[in-house]
């Protein structure tokens, strides 16, 4: 979460213009793989703690040994975001901890006492498997329905104007989805929207998880130098990824896990 200093939220005198340097970071909040927080995130990464966990067996021949595991994902206070059980239930978790980590940041900056915020709020998520694994099937009939509760639920387009709307925040609203780089993009355009003067204060939130966690996936197959990948897979065998060194054995699959509010 990012804002501008006090004095710099009127408009600036005539010839001035703010810089980077006038933005800054105020709170943050996240749920992480074995990490309930960013503070728990630190202290991992600080002790080298790997965060995934051994798939339950059996593990698909092929297939990676190694899954994320976000706790808690099943649990959500709808009632507090004043969401009905109905909808609540047909929400990708993915929305659920994006909501939760927004206001969490929000509190912990001072800024949630529910007054309106001329805030903006620039969000991105991953494709909605929740909706494929969990909702069309045990409820197919809503696809021909057009429920609306399980699209607005799912569809990353309304993740953004979602959390402006429960958390009376009146600034821009955009879900930026660029793949691997929306949640940096989004950084990006959220400090772009307040050097221009659009927002006072702006919430960034982004979240890949995969429900169910415990589906492993494939090793794959795919393009990687022969130095990396002598029998050409593209994923690493057992999910366990060395960034940059020639030792990397390929790639870790998508971890499933960064909701954050930043």
């Amino acid at each position: 979460m990012a804002e501008k200093t006090r004095d710099q939220r009127e408009a600036p005198p005539e010839g001035w213009l703010m810089s980077g340097f006038d933005v800054a970071i105020t709170a943050v909040a996240g749920r992480y793989s074995q990490a309930d927080s960013t503070r728990e995130l630190w202290e991992a990464l600080v002790d080298g703690r790997e965060l995934n966990v051994n798939a339950p067996d059996p593990v698909s021949d092929g297939h990676i040994p190694r899954v994320p595991s976000v706790a808690n994902i099943d649990e959500f206070d709808h009632e507090f975001f004043g969401i009905s059980p109905a909808e609540a239930e047909l929400m990708d978790p993915q929305q659920r901890l994006m909501l939760t980590c927004a206001f969490e940041a929000l509190e912990n900056a001072g800024r949630a006492s529910g007054d309106e915020l001329r805030w903006g709020v620039f969000a991105s998520a991953s494709f909605s498997t929740y909706l494929l694994n969990n909702v069309l099937s045990a409820r197919p009939q809503v696809v021909e329905d057009s429920n609306m509760l399980a699209l607005i639920g799912n569809l990353p387009d309304s993740v953004a104007t979602r959390l402006a709307y429960k958390l009376n925040l009146v600034g821009p609203a955009m879900t930026v989805q660029t793949a691997c780089s929306s949640s940096l993009v989004a950084l990006q355009v959220a400090c772009r929207s307040l050097l221009d003067y659009e927002c006072d204060g702006a919430i960034v939130a982004a979240c890949s998880l995969t429900v169910p966690q415990a589906r492993t996936r494939s090793r794959g197959r795919g393009p990687t130098t022969p130095s990396q990948a002598p029998e050409d897979e593209a994923n690493c065998a057992d999910r366990r990824v060395s960034s940059m060194p020639t030792r990397a054995p390929g790639l870790g699959g998508r971890p499933g896990h960064r909701p954050r509010a930043a």
